[in-house]
Order: C-alpha cells, then structure tokens, then sequence
C-alpha cells in the first residue's frame, strides 16, 4: 500500500488521464461574519508549471452570505443560503488530473480583487461524457477546518486576485 504524504506523490492510475468536459463545483462559506465577499470568483485547474488548462467564472458567487444557521434553521433573511452548486461545461479543451507530463495538476478557488472570502468546503467533481455512460472523476473534497488549512481565499497578496490551493483527492475516477 502507498501512502501519498502530498498531492505530488499521489500514486497515480490510467484512470487520473479521464479527460474530463465538464465540472460540478461545490462551495460553501463558513460562519466568520467576513466570510462573503462581493468580488468575481472563478475555479481554475493549472498544470503543474501554472499554466492555466480551465477556468470558469463563478457567477453569483458573491450572492453567498456567510453560514448564520442556527441547527437546521436559518437565522437572517429568507432564502439566505451560504452554498452553492455550480456546472461548469465550458472545459473545452478537456483536462485531466494529471497535466501533458503525468504530473498532477492544481485545482485553485481564485477571488479577483482585493476582497477575499472564507471557505467552509468545497468540492469538485469532473465529468466525461464522451462514452455510453458518464464517467465521474472525484478532482477535490476540501474543508480548511478538518485540513487544518488557511480557510480565506486570501494565500498571496496579487493585485489580480486571490488564490486557494485546493488538494486533489486521492481517489481515481468511477463508473
């Protein structure tokens, strides 16, 4: 058994070069009265030198409001919601998770701007089309809490935005 102590040790399997044509992204902001942001925001997959292979703007990102829930009821105004779905289909040309050299890429939540937000979780799935069934490729399973990791999308001080690198996950793709 081989254990990866970094996502560039992974090991990898046939299935981590799925080309994937589509990603459903979840995100959601944690409870920090800071945590929203009213700047763009978009995903984005790199190759491992920071050349971008994707990325899609997140529309209405800054809609999120912070997590003010309460057990299971919210607390502030109606329809309130601190998460969101996304389906990205504009992956053209594909990607997969390891970039043209075999090396894994990097997923990253980027905010453009000098605001920034507070991530709760996130989670990103691609999707292959391309045969008779869809194929689902688990690309990140993310919660900065349990990773003992920095929660703002805040990691470098650009001008041009704000980044959270986001770790693949250890699991190959699934029929």
């Amino acid at each position: 058994m081989v254990i990866a102590s970094s996502p560039a040790d992974a090991p990898q399997t046939e299935d981590d070069s799925t080309a994937v044509d589509e990603v459903l992204l979840y995100v959601a902001l944690d409870k920090d009265p800071n945590a929203g942001t009213q700047q763009p925001a978009s995903f984005r997959v790199e190759d491992a030198d920071g050349a971008i292979l994707f990325e899609s703007e997140l529309e209405n990102f800054g809609e999120l409001l912070r997590d003010t829930r309460t057990k299971d009821d919210w607390t502030d105004a109606q329809n309130a919601q601190n998460a969101k779905i996304w389906r990205l289909m504009e992956t053209a040309p594909p990607f997969s998770r390891v970039d043209g050299q075999g090396r894994p890429v990097v997923a990253k939540l980027r905010v453009t701007g000098p605001d920034n937000a507070m991530i709760q979780a996130v989670v990103a799935f691609g999707v292959n089309r391309a045969g008779p069934r869809p194929v689902v490729v688990p690309l990140v399973h993310h919660l900065p809490s349990i990773a003992q990791t920095n929660p703002w999308v805040d990691t470098h001080q650009d001008a041009a935005g704000r980044d959270m690198p986001l770790p693949l996950c250890p699991t190959a793709s699934r029929q």
